[in-house]
């Protein structure tokens, strides 16, 4: 039965931004705790002018960490240091979770049948755009005032120091990657004609400005790309030092063209279909088509190419920075100490060190490698895609081991595709580590991803619909984990709190694979269970 009191007029608005609402505050929060981590670490890990004014010449003009972090601006004070250092992860991580749930609300929903139930009331694909677009911004304002709470409350301490205006603004600058990237998503879903195109595309805009914000804050010829790079203009905004507005209005007049371009194209387009078309004309063949193995492999081969691509330039861009970033750090002890306890381990070599840094972020690319995977896997159940294959003679713990046992190997994969990558990155730079060394870094970093990978499965066999926001949180938690703890000098038991804590950071220290065996062996164990337990119960859809 429908509520009277519920407007035909924004039901599409209201549905938007309640399945919205909870991601968005669980993201804000873990953003907020960030910033919170940084500040808070920076006056505890340098509390004299002496210490500080050393960050200026540890960090102020290293290429590599210019490239990952950003162009620093007054880092020896609080707020330049959590702009530098907060500021460039949660907006990449933002950005990316913005991409991927703009594009399932308007053009994953529209694949799977739901967007036209939506547009069957009294509405039309424009006014239906633009109520999304609608919903969308009410979860932005969920996350920011989650975000502000935290930015708020660290700015109270007094040798922190933000005033009410610089966190409430602090907290909109951190808004703007996400704001920004969930517009692309839905221009990028007018555009395509599928979820999968949307993806690529806003994933190559994404690229794109990565790039070009990175080559803007490395090389002083190239600073004027950082103009041109929506991560540049959020770089540029400077909240907590000092203040250019110009770019908050640059960020805004943005949004507010491409969301209107959104809606303005959603009108011109057939339902299901896109700007760019996919390809009808080529010969079809049955190839795979052999059994749920094959059909498997048919389906992820296109997403497994992307994420081995990706991880071997990550590997390849930044192995390349290493020899630079162990020059400044090693006329820093301060500096050394930080990446010290962000690893939770001596550093032998800083070079390796250095890496070893990138490889963990690597490794948390993996993990989210493998809580994606396994929530395309609930993805195929909540669509039902899943009953066109049980009803027939397709066991549920066969569809289930083969997408299960190839995404483990295509983790795998992953992982020795970054250290070959990262092998021949760093000995072009002149930093020399032996080849052997860095497949087995590379082994390493599958790990602790096949262990989230087992634990989502177990979570898929009892309770399905809450698999995907179980993994992304584990993903989430245990990078927060792993840098608050550094930052704020947190007792070891917090540390084991993080999945990343049972991995050792190669190729600064051998693999430890000891733990590593254990991890596998509860991934196994898990998956297992999770198989068995998922034919036990009722297929639930969504």
């Amino acid at each position: 039965m429908t509520d009277s009191k519920l407007s035909p007029g924004s039901l599409i608005a209201r549905f938007v931004a309640r399945r919205s609402l909870i991601p968005a505050s669980l993201w804000g929060g873990l953003f907020g705790i960030s910033v919170f981590s940084s500040a808070y670490g920076f006056v505890i890990s340098f509390p004299t002018l002496k210490e500080r004014a050393g960050i200026v010449a540890s960090f102020g003009n290293n290429i590599g960490l210019k490239a990952l972090f950003g162009k620093p601006y007054a880092i020896d004070t609080v707020g330049g240091f959590t702009q530098w250092r907060a500021l460039a992860i949660v907006v990449l991580i933002g950005s990316v979770w913005a991409i991927m749930h703009s594009t399932q609300v308007f053009r994953g929903d529209e694949d799977n049948g739901r967007w036209e139930m939506l547009l069957s009331g009294i509405t039309n694909q424009r006014r239906a755009a633009a109520q999304a677009l609608l919903g969308l911004g009410a979860a932005l304002v969920a996350m920011y005032v989650v975000v502000a709470v935290f930015t708020i409350g660290v700015g109270q301490i007094s040798d922190v120091g933000f005033t009410l205006g610089q966190s409430l603004l602090f907290s909109v600058t951190i808004l703007c990657g996400p704001a920004m990237f969930l517009v692309i998503g839905a221009l990028a879903s007018q555009i395509a004609a599928s979820r999968r195109q949307a993806l690529l595309i806003s994933a190559i805009v994404f690229g794109i400005a990565f790039l070009m914000r990175a080559a803007a804050d490395s090389v002083d010829s190239y600073e004027w790309l950082r103009t041109l790079s929506p991560l540049g203009w959020v770089e540029q905004t400077r909240a907590l030092t000092d203040s250019q507005p110009v770019w908050f209005a640059v960020i805004a007049v943005f949004i507010l063209v491409v969301g209107g371009l959104t809606v303005y194209l959603a009108g011109l387009r057939d339902l299901g279909s896109g700007f760019i078309s996919e390809s009808s004309t080529r010969k079809s063949h049955t190839r795979f088509l052999n059994g749920s193995w094959g059909l498997t492999l048919r389906l992820v081969q296109s997403s497994m190419l992307g994420w081995w691509a990706g991880t071997a330039l990550a590997a390849a861009a930044f192995g390349s920075l290493a020899k630079t970033a162990a020059e400044a750090l090693s006329s820093s002890s301060s500096a050394t100490q930080i990446f010290q306890d962000i690893g939770n381990t001596k550093l032998n070599n800083l070079g390796e060190g250095f890496l070893s840094i990138i490889f963990m972020v690597v490794m948390i690319v993996l993990m989210v490698m493998a809580a994606g995977g396994l929530g395309g896997i609930r993805e195929e159940e909540a669509s039902s895609h899943l009953d066109n294959l049980i009803v027939r003679s397709v066991p549920r713990s066969t569809w289930l081991a083969s997408r299960v046992t190839i995404l483990s190997l295509g983790i795998l994969v992953a992982g020795v595709v970054a250290g070959v990558s990262g092998w021949a990155a760093t000995n072009v730079a002149g930093l020399s580590i032996p080849f052997d060394r860095m497949i087995w870094a590379g082994v390493n970093l599958a790990f602790p991803a096949l262990l989230l990978l087992g634990f989502s499965v177990l979570i898929f066999g009892i309770w399905p619909r809450i698999t995907t926001a179980v993994g992304y949180g584990i993903i989430a938690s245990s990078f927060l984990i792993q840098f608050l703890a550094a930052a704020i000098k947190a007792p070891d038991w917090v540390l084991k709190l993080s999945v990343l804590n049972y991995s050792a950071l190669a190729p600064s220290v051998d693999p430890d694979w000891h733990n590593n065996l254990v991890m596998l062996v509860i991934a196994v164990v898990a998956t297992g269970l999770g198989t068995y337990l998922f034919t036990k119960r009722d297929i639930q859809a969504e």
